[in-house]
């Protein structure tokens, strides 16, 4: 197992759904850590499962393909790569002295951000309440019950 961990996030709109993503994970191996949150949505209300997932495991990327790659800041604020780069293109819309900087140029302040997930859906950026419900731990044990 390498080092390079990356964040990976699925939706579901139940949490039966979610708690089959994590039991497939779990027995899987590919995490035993995972962090449930939920947010509204236009169409009603979402469950955002959020694991580690080693970056160099090639069998837990491809079993986890249904998955998205967030990128996290220490305000709780998740986002994609995608969603970053269209709010720096908003954020620069609409504040005039921005207008010659890069996008990339352009420092986000996160603290307007905090508990948010920001990403795109249909070409639009989308910006929820992040509301955390539990982290669930699954812990391995042997045939005796004995954790390992």
């Amino acid at each position: 197992m390498g080092n390079r961990m990356i964040l990976a996030g699925k939706t579901c709109n139940t949490m039966a759904t979610a708690k089959r993503f994590v039991d497939s994970c779990s027995q899987s191996e590919i995490s035993n850590r995972f962090w449930f949150n939920s947010f509204e949505t236009e169409t009603g209300g979402k469950i955002l499962v959020t694991l580690w997932v080693d970056a160099l495991d090639v069998n837990a990327l491809n079993e986890i393909s249904s998955t998205i790659i967030l990128h996290r800041k220490p305000t709780g604020t998740m986002f994609t790569i995608n969603a970053l780069n269209k709010l720096a293109e908003q954020i620069k819309k609409s504040n005039p002295e921005y207008k010659d900087l890069d996008t990339k140029d352009i420092r986000i302040n996160w603290d307007d951000y905090r508990g948010k997930l920001i990403c795109v859906f249909n070409k639009e950026l989308k910006i929820y309440n992040l509301r955390p419900l539990h982290e669930v731990r699954i812990q391995k044990v042997n045939q005796k019950g004995e954790a390992l």
